[in-house]
């Protein structure tokens, strides 16, 4: 993977809010989901964000929302899972969107044409 030049983020204050992806950005793709390592320098510097920013920090992910607790052992920070299908917020309240009617079968149909092209 290609790395540009490392840029800092803004600096944290009340007006801001982050949203920031784990997988491939915050955490290192690995072979398997389960086999990410989480580093405790990150955590503690997310901690550090959350607090500096009044809770305005929110980690989204493909990964369920239990998944990244157990990964990340973050309790109270809000965070959205499986792409927005699950959402904790900053008052510990799940929110639970089910995928419309046929969503599945629709992606898979659009889906199946193009993976058949490439085995």
């Amino acid at each position: 993977m290609r790395q540009g030049p490392v840029r800092r983020p803004p600096a944290a204050c009340v007006e801001c809010a982050f949203f920031l992806d784990v997988d491939g950005t915050l955490l290192e793709i690995a072979d398997t989901p389960s086999a990410v390592r989480v580093d405790r320098e990150l955590l503690e510097l997310i901690g550090r964000l959350f607090r500096i920013s009044g809770g305005a920090v929110a980690l989204v992910s493909g990964r369920s929302i239990s998944d990244l607790e157990e990964l990340l052992g973050m309790r109270r920070l809000p965070l959205a899972g499986q792409h927005g299908l699950e959402r904790r917020d900053s008052a510990g309240r799940l929110w639970i969107h089910a995928a419309p009617p046929g969503a599945k079968c629709a992606i898979k149909d659009a889906l199946l044409p193009v993976l058949n092209r490439h085995p």
